[in-house]
C-alpha cells in the first residue's frame, strides 16, 4: 500500500524479494498494454527452486484455460476468469490512474500474510480490460521455507481476505450481484487449498469453520462453476465436518500405502 501510494509512474508493477525479472519484462509489457488499451497486463511466471548447486526452472502458466491468452477481456465478458486464472499479482503491470480511481489497497493485517487475494480480486473485479500473455518474464522461487505459503500454522489469514471482500462487496453493490456466483466458487478453492496446506492439527478446526461460512450460502451457489466432485466435497463439509475429516484423513492414508507399494515395486522391478 505505501508502494502504491508513493508510485508516479503511468503503469506500477510488483516484485517481491524472493524473485527477481528478466531485464526487459516492463518494456513487453508496457508495450502490450499500450498496443491494447489495457488497464491490467498479466504473464506467466517462471518458478524455479535451488538444488544444490543446480537452479531448477518451471514454467507456471497464469491461466488455466488456453482461450484466455492473447486478447482484451474483463469479468463482464467472462466472469470465469475468477476461477480460471492464477490469484498472483506479480508478472504484471497495472495502470495507475486505474488504481488511484477506484483506491484499490490490500488488506493491512499483521503478519502480512495472503494479502495478494483480496488485492487480487479487486483488481480483476474493476478492471475494465485486462490482457493475459503467455510470455513468462517473472521467476518465482518456490523453495523458500519462511514463505507465508509453507507456514501451516497460519490457519484463518484466507477467511480474514474473504472478510475484506465482503466489505468490498457491500460498497459495490452491482458487482456483488454479478460476480456473486464466481465468488463462491473461488471461495470455495481457496478454502479447500488452505485446508490441505495447513497442519493436520488444525483441519478439524477448519472444517468447522468451512462448514460454517458455506452452509448459509449453500442454496445461493450456481452449481455450474463447481465439478462433480467439488460439490460431493462442499456437500459432506457442510453435513458433517468430523466425518468429512476422517474421510479425508483415511483418504490420504490409503494414498500413502499406495505410494509406498508403488515405489516398493518399482525397486523390485530394478532388482530383476
Amino acid at each position: 500500500n505505501s508502494g502504491l501510494d508513493i508510485a508516479k509512474g503511468e503503469y506500477c508493477t510488483i516484485v517481491e524479494s524472493d524473485d527477481y525479472v528478466k531485464i526487459d519484462m516492463c518494456e513487453k509489457l508496457y508495450r502490450l498494454a499500450c498496443n491494447q488499451d489495457c488497464q491490467v497486463v498479466k504473464s506467466d511466471f517462471i518458478g524455479f527452486e535451488d538444488k544444490e548447486k543446480e537452479r531448477i526452472f518451471k514454467n507456471l502458466p497464469i491461466c488455466y484455460d488456453q482461450a484466455l491468452y492473447n486478447k482484451k477481456t474483463n469479468l463482464c465478458l467472462n466472469p470465469s476468469i475468477i476461477i480460471n486464472s492464477w490469484n498472483m499479482n506479480q508478472s504484471s503491470l497495472y495502470k495507475m490512474d486505474f488504481i488511484k480511481k477506484y483506491n484499490i489497497r490490500a488488506n493491512e493485517t499483521k503478519g502480512a500474510s495472503y494479502q495478494d487475494i483480496g488485492l487480487w480480486f479487486q483488481i480483476l473485479s474493476l478492471a475494465s480490460s485486462i490482457y493475459f500473455c503467455q510470455d513468462g518474464f517473472y521467476f518465482y522461487r518456490q523453495d523458500n521455507e519462511n514463505a507465508s505459503v509453507k507456514s501451516k500454522d497460519k490457519i484463518y489469514c484466507v477467511c480474514d481476505e474473504f472478510e475484506f471482500l465482503d466489505k468490498f462487496f457491500d460498497k459495490n453493490l452491482e458487482l456483488k450481484s454479478r460476480l456473486q456466483d464466481v465468488f463462491y466458487c473461488f471461495k470455495f478453492k481457496i478454502y479447500s487449498w488452505n485446508l490441505k496446506r495447513i497442519d493436520d492439527k488444525y483441519k478439524l478446526e477448519f472444517l468447522y469453520k468451512f462448514s460454517q461460512e458455506f452452509l448459509p450460502i449453500y442454496d445461493k451457489i450456481n452449481k455450474k462453476y463447481f465439478t462433480y466432485n467439488e460439490l460431493s466435497d462442499l456437500w459432506s463439509i457442510i453435513q458433517d465436518p468430523k466425518k468429512a475429516y476422517s474421510n479425508n484423513f483415511f483418504h490420504r492414508i490409503r494414498k500413502g500405502i499406495i505410494k509406498i507399494k508403488y515405489k516398493l515395486y518399482k525397486k523390485v522391478d530394478n532388482l530383476i
